[in-house]
């Protein structure tokens, strides 16, 4: 299910022209780390899982501690997605911003009461993409038995560094654009 995602994931973000659809990317990786999540919690109930089963002639080892591992990571992952998945709003007024308004049944807000709605750092629509590339290294890394399956998991994790260095660099030349046009 995992690997799905990413491969959906990465088709999607080539066809798209909005960058703002990132919050709906990560809410989207959101739901496929709990559903990955909830079908290793429904494998632990595998009885020849504590032996141990090989995977692939034996290149990943499956047991129930790296099942819990694998339980561990993707939660873990879905609350760092969950940290850009959104908007971080604040509201102008103080009637807005305690809790005395609910009793009067303002549960809109106008528009023009609220700031940051267009936050440039949620423009990012790679994130959730480079953190189910880590997750997926993170998952192999950790039931893995020969050498040659911890090297590719290494490499599938430093895809999450290398893109990110190369969206930085994007940033900053842009940055050095526009500073010479002005």
């Amino acid at each position: 299910m995992l690997i799905l995602s990413i491969i959906f994931l990465l088709l999607s973000n080539a066809v798209t022209l909005r960058r703002d659809k990132s919050i709906l990317y990560s809410r989207v990786a959101i739901i496929v780390l709990l559903y990955s999540s909830i079908i290793a919690i429904n494998s632990l109930f595998i009885s020849s899982l504590a032996k141990g089963i090989g995977l692939y002639g034996g290149l990943f080892h499956a047991t129930a501690i790296t099942q819990n591992f694998h339980i561990f990571i993707f939660i873990i992952s879905a609350i760092i997605i969950q940290l850009t998945a959104f908007y971080p709003r604040r509201v102008l007024l103080d009637l807005y911003s305690s809790l005395s308004f609910i009793g009067k049944l303002k549960l809109q807000y106008k528009k023009s009461l609220l700031i940051d709605k267009d936050g440039e750092q949620f423009k990012i629509i790679e994130y959730p993409l480079i953190l189910l590339f880590i997750v997926s290294g993170a998952v192999f890394l950790i039931s893995t038995s020969d050498l040659v399956s911890i090297f590719l998991s290494i490499e599938l994790q430093s895809y999450g560094v290398l893109k990110t260095s190369t969206l930085r660099k994007a940033a900053n030349q842009l940055h050095l654009l526009e500073r010479q046009h002005v």
